[in-house]
């Protein structure tokens, strides 16, 4: 489901929920990085508090920023992200990563110091068909094995195969 965070996205998704009295535990959002800021994406999944497995097709430093209050989704406990990587050059990954992923980090041990552990994470990149998918940058990859061995089940992938997972032995 792509997210229109809007108000009126709210009170909709609201509206469905006091309706259908569904427990949702599952939820898939494509994240754009248009008019996409923290406190929209908050009152977005504030609507959902029940979410325990949450999948987003793209993130974004809002959704990092939204994902570090603690009422927000408090009984996540699995997150998967499908990011778009286009990083040709080592710089250009260390540029992102102090962007993007440097945010990603710091909720991920954000919500593992506080009272919002998550159980697994998933991190799943991925390129135009025929481009070759960079390793991210050492210091990325040392960051989520902290990450596991503070017992997150950390797993980075894609398309050709896995570049970390931390339950491998």
């Amino acid at each position: 489901m792509g997210v229109n965070c809007s108000a009126r996205a709210v009170g909709a998704l609201q509206g469905l929920m006091l309706r259908s009295l569904c427990d949702l535990r599952s939820l898939f959002l494509s994240v754009t990085k248009y008019d996409t800021t923290a406190a929209k994406i908050q009152s977005f999944l504030g609507a959902v508090g029940t979410i325990v497995h949450l999948e987003l097709d793209g993130a974004t430093t809002s959704v990092m920023s939204a994902l570090q209050a603690v009422d927000i989704l408090p009984r996540l406990k699995n997150l998967e992200i499908r990011d778009f990587c286009q990083h040709s050059l080592d710089s250009e990954w260390d540029d992102y990563y102090g962007l993007e992923y440097g945010s990603l980090v710091e909720m991920l041990r954000w919500r593992q110091e506080n009272d919002a552990p998550l159980e697994s994470f998933d991190l799943f990149l991925y390129t135009s068909r025929g481009s070759f998918v960079r390793a991210p940058p050492a210091k990325l990859i040392t960051a989520f094995r902290d990450l596991g061995e503070a017992g997150l089940h950390v797993r980075v992938t894609h398309e050709r195969g896995v570049f970390l997972d931390t339950h491998q032995v």
